[in-house]
């Protein structure tokens, strides 16, 4: 085998090796962007679940403080009703006073 032949056979092997290694690396990116992808959609599926969970946990502490409000301004309500009550045999007496007097 002449020098020339060696080298051309040289040459062909480093472009089989070559060509040989971008497969391989195109198969591994592959993989790796499936891998990744996967791993996205499993953070993403995760993320969605514990926003629901705190949009969840936030929506029963709205309707805790709207109760709470509720119950405070219902007993306000009962606390003047029951002043005015107590306060109208006294409203009455002193109109009718006022009246009888004339």
């Amino acid at each position: 085998m002449s020098i020339f032949e060696s080298i051309q056979t040289a040459e062909k092997k480093a472009e089989e090796i070559r060509a040989q290694a971008t497969e391989e690396v195109n198969e591994l990116l592959d993989k790796t962007r499936l891998e990744s992808e996967e791993k996205v959609k499993l953070l993403y599926a995760e993320a969605s679940s514990k926003e629901a969970k705190i949009n969840e946990e936030i929506k029963q502490k709205v309707l805790e403080k709207a109760k709470e409000i509720d119950a405070l301004y219902q007993k306000a309500d009962d606390e003047l009703k029951s002043q005015a009550d107590s306060r109208m045999n006294q409203a009455v007496e002193f109109i009718l006073g006022k009246v009888f007097d004339l």
